[in-house]
């Protein structure tokens, strides 16, 4: 049900965007809807929840492991290929039997003159399988058909932190010969196993300026894995070669990834006059880790970084902080131009209002943003201010209704729906009826961002506070028009219903009827359909009984939904959601009883 209607939506969007296309190609009023409102539900779609579903479950062939064996069986090297790559799919797509294969895969491994490709699979499907007690075979695949094998072999080896590499690595290193790729597994082995001799090596290597800058900081962050102490020295003789780039001031951060001492934050902290933002952000993520209170103070020198990760520290530190002065701080953050780091500060403040010596800070630094005419400010402090039900910003939204920003509009709306505060109904109801006069003139149409959506959320307050004065706004969205987008008219839907509990009116039971049995060639929007038999029930409108009895049949949930509230008529068992996964190269032929859905 859950993709059918997904389906419809899909469709009903489409032939928007299509006709308004064909109708305002020139349009500058609109632009093509971006992004989405998750943050933002409409929770009038759990209020009944109409998803009466079981959890997925994945089921594959029967069969087909026997199948696949026997595949194996005839030593054909192409079809062995195959049957070793869906085998090594399978795994990762649930199917635990597979792993019955690995004494066949084992088998084969162990043949003399493979196909190079077979080599390679089956190592593939052996570290798919997770078959670390096999690493002694895998080591002898990679060193008998080379890189191709190698490539897989050797970053499963390190991260199962297998020694069976350990002198090949070794020798590596010191040779310094070997290629790139080969050179990296050799550091990212040794530092993973922790080898004796790896600190040393992986030093010359960040040392070596003959080496590649990707070896050397790959090096480096290596390093940082087995060394926590001692290498401040070799830090501040590298960052003493300074380059344009900083480069060298990079490296000597990076190997000091889990050093903890005074002399080491004090070395960091000097790396911070350095104009890189690169550098800047590497000292800053390490002065973090080694304690948030370092960071702190650092917010007003660093608030305007253009590096996004500098920002996040700052972000997070001052949250750290959970103090009254930092809060203040911390909500500049809301204005962000990154929505991820906006959406971060918002939720760590929302954290810290939890706490009630904290809250009242909280809001108060909120408000100031919201008052402001930044626009991510005006969004995520009003997403806040929502989320705490903090009424007195209930006249700050209703003014945000009208903001340009369609994510300003879809906050404001969702806000108000929140606080659900009778005097700002009328203001709200003006609103929403200049967004219909927008339609019908032309000035506005669904495909402008956030349109749709905040007027949904409008007739989802309508609705909750029974607000009777918005019933004939509501009834211009029962009739089946594409142009004035799917949410708002679901809502307006449901927000009838709510207007009219237990109190039928004829005329309008009459419409939904109609949008219940709106199922021809170019139906209904199956949420529409669904929210016209909620709708029905909601009003116990006994006329509609037959209409919602034969679809119910069919399978519309709002119309089990009306049943059981009006003539106590349970609904079915929940429909298992099976799927069978059936697009094996080589799979069983499949029997009357299988079925991809049920």
């Amino acid at each position: 049900m859950q993709t059918q209607t997904t389906s419809h939506r899909w469709l009903a969007c489409m032939l928007v965007l299509l006709t308004l296309a064909c109708l305002t190609p020139n349009s500058s009023n609109g632009q093509m809807p971006y992004g989405n409102f998750e943050d933002y539900p409409l929770d009038l779609l759990q209020r009944p929840n109409l998803l009466w579903v079981s959890d997925q479950e994945i089921i594959f062939p029967e069969g087909l492991i026997t199948l696949w064996e026997k595949a194996l069986d005839r030593n054909e090297p192409q079809l062995s290929r195959l049957v070793i790559d869906s085998a090594a799919i399978a795994v990762q797509r649930g199917l635990s039997d597979v792993l019955a294969l690995e004494p066949k895969l084992i088998e084969l491994a162990k043949r003399d003159n493979l196909d190079p490709k077979l080599a390679a699979a089956i190592a593939n499907a052996l570290v798919d399988f997770n078959a670390t007690s096999q690493a002694p075979l895998l080591v002898k695949l990679a060193t008998d058909y080379g890189p191709s094998v190698s490539s897989i072999v050797e970053p499963a080896l390190a991260e199962w932190k297998s020694t069976e590499l350990e002198d090949v690595w070794t020798n590596r290193l010191q040779q310094g010969d070997a290629g790139e790729a080969e050179m990296i597994y050799a550091i990212k082995g040794l530092a993973a196993i922790k080898s004796d001799q790896a600190s040393e090596l992986l030093q010359q290597i960040v040392s070596d300026e003959k080496r590649s800058a990707a070896i050397r900081l790959i090096a480096a962050q290596q390093l940082a894995i087995i060394d926590s102490s001692g290498l401040l020295d070799l830090a501040k003789q590298i960052s003493a070669t300074s380059t344009p780039n900083h480069f060298y001031t990079l490296l000597a951060i990076e190997f000091l990834g889990r050093h903890t001492d005074e002399a080491t934050i004090a070395f960091l902290n000097g790396t911070l006059d350095i104009q890189s933002d690169a550098v800047q952000s590497h000292a800053i993520r390490n002065l973090y880790r080694i304690n948030p209170s370092l960071v702190e103070p650092l917010g007003e020198r660093f608030k305007s970084s253009k590096d996004a990760n500098v920002r996040q520290h700052l972000i997070d530190a001052l949250a750290d902080a959970a103090s009254k002065e930092r809060i203040f701080e911390l909500s500049y953050f809301l204005n962000d131009i990154n929505p991820h780091l906006r959406r971060s500060a918002a939720a760590h403040l929302l954290k810290l209002a939890e706490r009630p010596e904290l809250t009242e800070s909280v809001i108060e630094a909120t408000a100031q943003i919201q008052s402001g005419s930044q626009w991510q400010g005006c969004e995520q402090s009003t997403w806040v201010l929502g989320k705490l039900k903090y009424l007195p910003s209930g006249a700050r939204m209703v003014e945000l209704l009208g903001h340009e920003r369609g994510d300003v509009k879809v906050a404001a709306a969702w806000g108000l729906n929140e606080l659900k505060m009778p005097e700002h109904l009328p203001a709200m109801l003006e609103h929403a009826q200049s967004v219909w006069d927008g339609f019908q003139s032309g000035q506005l149409n669904a495909i402008m961002r956030g349109i749709t959506p905040h007027q949904a959320l409008l007739f989802n307050a309508f609705g909750d506070l029974r607000y009777s004065e918005a019933e004939p706004l509501l009834m211009k969205y029962v009739p089946k028009n594409y142009d004035i987008g799917v949410d708002a008219r679901v809502a307006a839907v449901w927000a009838l219903g709510m207007l009219h509990e237990d109190a039928v009116d004829e005329k309008l039971a009459a419409d939904l009827v109609g949008r219940l049995e709106d199922n021809g060639q170019f139906p209904e929007i199956e949420d529409v359909r669904n929210m016209s038999a909620v709708s029905l029930g909601r009003m116990r409108a006994e006329s509609a009984l037959d209409s919602l009895k034969r679809f119910a049949n069919e399978g519309l949930t709002g119309c089990h939904w009306a049943l059981e509230r009006m003539i106590g008529q349970a609904p079915p068992p929940l429909r298992a959601n099976r799927v069978l996964l059936n697009d094996w190269f080589l799979a069983p032929v499949p029997r009357d009883t299988d079925t991809k859905s049920d």
